[in-house]
């Protein structure tokens, strides 16, 4: 077995970076993306820089696995600490049955706390027998257009490429009755999402200010989303994310708030506007049990097999009361436009 030295990342590795990541991947995913690294790393008002990505590198200079981290400020017995959200945890097959255990253990090392969302099996049975705290979960689906999922669905099957354009048609800025859908939101905007994250999320949250909303949702080289919101009622609003996914054109709610669940009328108003954009299906998750609730009555049915989500803490007996979406996590990361897409 090749030797494999674990390093943080730098420029000179992209062409390696890439070559891998669109191998595990695809090519023109996010993650091969230079957009993406850019976005996450040199861009994060909070993040530590490259110094955050830990590539697995063997002597030729080749890429073999990698784990990225999302750090964010967290609300943590009254005081702000800085820790990540782990994601994209990938080694290269023949190295995984040691290498991938050893890069999950250097991830969290030096870590007072890391978010684990989206974990699914072998590494699921890990993170516990690791004692790390499960967040219990909820993910939903809803599929807007059946015929347009089938088709593109059974297209990349058979072919590995996408039937529709990755491309939604959603305008810059529209008002439409009572109802406001923008990609470039407003300072009071962006200070209304931040106040509901803050508010509703548990003792233990992100600390969210307009900045870190315009940097999360709406910075150009970031994930692409869209703020739907009512009018008059401006507790009742959504953050809404567009990717394509399995050559499946998708919307994910990122963010909702308990006036929207609440609002059937801006529910119906999404549904159609993501719809009418391009999309196929619709997506969400969630730690809160309302909010999950609301959503089955929507008509959201759950993931045949849901990913589990856990907390790590450096001292085992910590626990945290914490209630989050997909906003505290890598979910809607595929709405991030690659070069490819530009090009």
């Amino acid at each position: 077995m090749e030797k494999i030295r674990w390093v943080n990342y730098e420029s000179a590795f992209y062409d390696q970076y890439k070559i891998f990541a669109q191998n595990q991947f695809g090519i023109g995913s996010y993650q091969s993306s230079e957009n993406y690294l850019k976005w996450l790393y040199c861009e994060n008002p909070h993040s530590r820089g490259y110094s955050d990505l830990i590539v697995g590198i063997l002597e030729d200079g080749r890429v073999i696995g990698f784990i990225h981290k999302m750090r964010l400020p967290w609300k943590v017995e009254g005081e702000t600490v800085l820790f990540p959200s782990l994601h994209n945890l990938v080694v290269k097959q023949e190295f995984r049955s040691g290498a991938g255990f050893w890069l999950m253990k250097k991830s969290i090392h030096g870590e007072e706390h890391a978010l684990i969302p989206g974990v699914v099996q072998p590494l699921s049975t890990a993170y516990i027998e690791m004692r790390c705290q499960p967040m219990p979960s909820s993910w939903f689906k809803f599929v807007l257009s059946p015929f347009s999922a089938f088709v593109a669905l059974g297209f990349h099957r058979l072919t590995g490429k996408c039937f529709f354009r990755n491309r939604f048609a959603l305008p810059l800025n529209r008002n439409i009755g009572d109802f406001r859908v923008t990609k470039s939101p407003e300072v009071s905007e962006l200070e209304q999402i931040a106040h509901y994250l803050n508010s509703a999320s548990g003792a233990n949250h992100i600390v969210w200010d307009a900045d870190l909303v315009r940097w999360r949702f709406f910075h150009e080289l970031g994930p692409k989303h869209a703020l739907i919101r009512h009018l008059k009622n401006t507790d009742e609003f959504a953050v809404v994310s567009f990717g394509q996914r399995s050559g499946l054109n998708i919307a994910r709610i990122i963010v909702v708030s308990d006036g929207f669940i609440l609002d059937t009328g801006l529910y119906s108003f999404l549904k159609n506007e993501v719809k009418k954009a391009g999309a196929s299906a619709l997506f969400f998750m969630t730690t809160k049990q309302h909010v999950a609730a609301a959503m089955v009555q929507r008509g959201f049915t759950s993931y045949k097999v849901s990913p589990d989500t856990y907390i790590y803490h450096k001292n085992k007996n910590t626990e945290f009361d914490a209630k989050f979406g997909s906003e505290s996590t890598d979910v809607g990361f595929e709405s991030i436009v690659t070069e490819l897409m530009n090009g």
